[in-house]
């Protein structure tokens, strides 16, 4: 049960680090560019998680839907999942763009940026909603192939992109080779150049596999958006939880000044970094825990979740036990701003308490 675990979850822990590591380093260059840049780029962060949250959610329903199927040896349903699944993250997409890019002004200044930060978030938010697909179909696409089992090749791709990322982001903002100099917005670009790439290599890896359906594609397409929303609705709003309390977090501190809210978002991603092998062991649990039920074997599920949850208290200690000594070195690697940096410190030794 363990190694079964294991297997699932490094992979996909593997990829998502290497994919916040390279936001890390993104982080880093948007430092150079001053504390209102990097107060707009925190700014964002808790649209991206919330986001996240929803692609997650979906992908959590997927997840449990096609790994049962494929668990008690239904095939053609499980690929009929896939198909609708696909489906559903793309019309999820088109709404959530249509719908929040009209309202990106209000929505930020709702959680308190204001005059220049304002205007460099909005602008920000404006092209890397644009590219929220290169964003939602990949996240679904990688939860979706695990269900299957196969975990290495989107391990692969979002390890690949995120090196891609780490090169074409600072071209972009800096301007180099030649290139004008983008400066924040250069960022966005980079995402979405970054996510076309994901997306292309996810459609190579779904044919190869062959998990589509190629004709009758929309036959009883209603009854799996059922099965995959009633799992994950519940999901989604248990995931929003995070960002909206995020939002609100941002909004009282954006009260302190920008160089408090840029020092926050540093160390958000810090946070998330560390963390990220939770969040890979719980995506992992979602396809084990399917499988298993639809084979009937009760057993291993008790297992798997026992060693989980013996695992999550050991690497929280862990986590304490390195952050809160060396924080403040780590936040003075990427500002210098004195405000920032005994912000972001003292996040660093209270949070990993917790």
């Amino acid at each position: 049960v363990g190694s079964q675990l294991t297997r699932m979850t490094i992979p996909f822990f593997l990829g998502i680090s290497s994919m916040i590591l390279g936001s890390m380093i993104e982080t880093i260059y948007v430092g150079m560019l001053g504390a209102k840049e990097l107060a707009a780029y925190s700014f964002m962060f808790p649209v991206i998680m919330a986001l996240t949250s929803l692609s997650m959610g979906v992908g959590i329903g997927a997840s449990s839907v096609i790994s049962r199927a494929e668990g008690s040896g239904r095939r053609e349903l499980a690929i009929r999942y896939v198909t609708h699944t696909f489906i559903l993250t793309t019309v999820l997409s088109v709404l959530l763009i249509s719908t929040v890019y009209f309202w990106l002004e209000d929505l930020y200044a709702m959680i308190g940026a204001e005059g220049e930060v304002l205007a460099l978030v909005v602008s920000f938010a404006q092209i890397w909603v644009l590219g929220l697909f290169t964003f939602t179909l990949p996240m679904v696409a990688s939860t979706v192939l695990r269900a299957f089992g196969i975990a290495k090749a989107p391990g692969s791709i979002m390890t690949i992109s995120a090196l891609v990322q780490i090169i074409v982001s600072p071209i972009l903002i800096f301007g180099l080779f030649g290139l004008p100099a983008f400066g924040l917005l250069g960022s966005a670009y980079s995402f979405i150049l970054v996510g076309v790439f994901r997306v292309l290599a996810f459609v190579y890896l779904v044919l190869r596999e062959d998990i589509l359906l190629h004709r009758k594609v929309f036959q009883e397409f209603m009854q799996s958006v059922r099965a995959i929303m009633k799992i994950a609705v519940p999901a989604m709003f248990s995931n929003l939880i995070s960002p909206i309390t995020l939002g609100i977090t941002i909004a009282l501190l954006a009260a302190h000044g920008d160089s408090v809210v840029a020092g926050f978002g540093i160390v958000s991603r810090i946070e998330m970094l560390i963390t990220m092998i939770l969040g890979a062991l719980a995506s992992s649990i979602a396809p084990f825990v399917g499988q298993n039920w639809g084979a009937g074997k009760m057993d291993r599920i008790r297992r798997g979740l026992f060693i989980s949850y013996v695992f999550c208290i050991c690497w929280g200690v862990v986590c304490f036990l390195l952050l809160a000594p060396s924080g403040e070195f780590i936040v003075t690697w990427i500002n210098d701003d004195a405000d920032l940096i005994d912000a972001a410190t003292w996040f660093l030794i209270i949070v990993p308490i917790s």
